[in-house]
């Protein structure tokens, strides 16, 4: 998206230090993307099982992998699942890869706090992915050190989707990249980097929009300012 407003000069109108802070603080506009398998959707009842990490700087690159981390449950939590986690996971393997993972849910948040540590500066990068309010949820309540390295705000790429679908629906179909299904991070590179590249699609459709109808339409001024205000709501993150 940075190099698109780039090449149509749009760059000009950036303030002198908006245009430093890009450059000098890079790590700052890092993004901290999670992706958690559960045995339920349920905070009260259900627990983590699978976890994986990838941070990309503010243009979406991927700066470094992190670990994909089968956790170890007990039988009576696993027995517990709720029956669509039973039926995939069970499927997938990854019921039996927890039984027999020997990393328990403290050393799972030690693991992704030390690679998180190392690629981001403390309480300045959010946490993003697909629905990703549910996984915070989770990350909050049982890795509870992890979340205090992150910043509160989220960006969830199924927010854009949704606005995408709606500001834009005849085109929508374009940009509407799906995820593997496996429910397993075993694919779990592919589907963070699923997740990443829609979101890069989905932001760089709505400029590719706007920065035609700035240049070529007749609409009106004020329908245009309408559609920058969507663009701004959509990529205040950067």
């Amino acid at each position: 998206m940075f190099n698109l407003f780039k090449s149509f000069n749009l760059l000009k109108h950036l303030t002198n230090k908006t245009k430093m802070d890009l450059y000098k603080f890079p790590e700052q506009s890092r993004v901290i993307w999670i992706d958690l398998e559960m045995t339920g959707l349920d905070i009260d009842e259900c627990h983590i099982i699978e976890a994986a990490c990838i941070v990309t700087d503010g243009n979406l690159e991927i700066v470094a992998e992190g670990p994909n981390l089968i956790i170890n449950q007990s039988e009576e939590i696993l027995n517990s699942m709720q029956e669509w986690c039973i039926t995939v996971h069970g499927k997938s393997g990854l019921t039996e890869a927890c039984r027999k993972s020997t990393i328990n849910l403290q050393a799972a948040e030690m693991l992704l706090l030390s690679f998180v540590r190392q690629h981001t500066p403390p309480g300045k990068c959010p946490l993003a992915g697909n629905s990703i309010h549910v996984d915070r949820m989770f990350l909050c309540k049982y890795m509870p050190e992890l979340m205090k390295h992150i910043h509160y705000r989220i960006i969830d790429v199924s927010s854009i989707k949704e606005l995408c679908k709606r500001w834009y629906p005849k085109d929508y179909k374009r940009v509407n990249y799906q995820k593997a299904g496996s429910h397993s991070l075993l694919n779990w590179v592919f589907d963070l980097e699923t997740t990443i590249y829609s979101l890069y699609s989905y932001g760089y459709f709505i400029g590719s929009l706007l920065v035609e109808k700035l240049l070529h339409s007749k609409m009106k001024t004020n329908l245009i300012l309408a559609d920058l205000g969507k663009l701004v709501l959509v990529w205040c993150w950067f």
